[in-house]
């Protein structure tokens, strides 16, 4: 069984044709690269970042001498900020503890910062032609529904099992080429919805079509209701100088620039008084003049939960007090360049003024 799936996975993969920049290469570095943009993004939005940051970053050493602010603001829009944080932190890794050689053992690989089993695997059998075989939600769902596997993929005997399949599957005289055939059967054909059941290579040995289950597979743990926040925004300006603060490492967006907020149980407006006491309690020195509630709202959806902005503009009558972190005074055209959550650069977006 494991070698007619490997035979049929092989033979599929050269009927097709998916182009990506760091196929068929063999540089670790760009490979690791793109592995991390690939988790938790999708391959026609992950190139463009992909190619933007090997050619701002062509090696592990520029990388690792780069400021961790232009890092994060070049993947501004991608999401999942702590992959940034841990490329730059694996960038300093490789240039202390291997020289500025990348490690070419899959211990050492996986011993990097934002590292895991799938990524390590990837990168060894895609450079190094190491026989590690790739376990990412792809296979997963592959390999539940061709060995029709019912219980919830999540569970740790389960993921044992599946660990187990997939090293009897692989290819170990063509490790990089059978990992890429089977994340591309996985992304074309045995898809999440819609499966190509019918231009499916193994649809005759595939046990979950024969018991019509394919739908149903693979089974995983039930969602928790994504949780409702509501961050009430203030837009300070004075002398063209914007207000803005770094968010700090225990909460969602670490080390991401926003506007002054003040989080509620709910999206009712703030009353002046709230948030005068607020804004002296948190920064200090402001007389404020004017509190308007701005009819700007955005919902962004993340993971686990939903981020509800509401946006007021609040004028002062003297110059913004002298501040300390995690306070810093900027332009609206330096913050549009930081990195910044994507709810507060749709405001920017949103605002009729020019970004001087």
């Amino acid at each position: 069984m494991a070698t007619d799936f490997s035979k049929q996975l092989l033979k599929w993969h050269k009927t097709i044709s998916r182009d990506m920049p760091w196929k068929s290469i063999k540089d670790p570095y760009k490979i690791w690269l793109s592995e991390i943009i690939l988790q938790q993004t999708q391959v026609s939005q992950g190139i463009p970042y992909y190619n933007t940051f090997v050619k701002r970053f062509p090696d592990v050493k520029s990388l690792a001498e780069s400021d961790l602010d232009e890092v994060m603001a070049l993947w501004k829009g991608l999401g999942y900020y702590s992959r940034a944080r841990n490329l730059h932190k694996a960038a300093i890794h490789v240039m202390e503890v291997h020289k500025g050689v990348f490690p070419s053992s899959y211990e050492d690989v996986k011993a990097m910062p934002g590292v895991g089993e799938y990524t390590a695997s990837a990168i060894c059998s895609f450079a190094y032609g190491l026989p590690h075989a790739v376990l990412d939600a792809n296979v997963i769902r592959i390999l539940a529904r061709y060995y029709c596997i019912e219980e919830e993929v999540h569970k740790s005997a389960v993921q044992k099992e599946l660990k187990a399949k997939a090293k009897q599957l692989l290819d170990v005289k063509s490790p990089g080429r059978y990992n890429q055939a089977i994340m591309d059967f996985g992304a074309l054909v045995c898809k999440p919805k819609e499966p190509q059941c019918g231009n499916c290579v193994m649809v005759n040995s595939c046990l979950a079509n024969a018991r019509g289950k394919v739908a149903e597979l693979p089974s995983k743990k039930t969602k928790k209701p994504r949780r409702e926040r509501y961050f009430h925004y203030f837009e300070i300006e004075q002398s063209k100088k914007l207000l803005v603060r770094q968010r700090g490492e225990k909460d969602i967006w670490h080390s991401l620039y926003e506007l002054p907020f003040l989080e509620t149980s709910s999206g009712r407006k703030l009353t002046n008084k709230k948030i005068e006491r607020y804004l002296e309690e948190e920064i200090g020195g402001i007389r404020i003049i004017e509190i308007e509630k701005l009819d700007l709202t955005y919902k962004q959806t993340l993971s686990h939960q939903f981020i509800h902005g509401v946006f007021y503009k609040v004028m002062l009558k003297d110059d913004l007090p002298q501040l300390k972190a995690p306070y810093l005074h900027v332009s609206w055209k330096r913050l549009k360049k930081m990195a910044i959550p994507k709810l507060i650069d749709w405001y920017i977006g949103q605002k009729p003024i020019t970004l001087h």
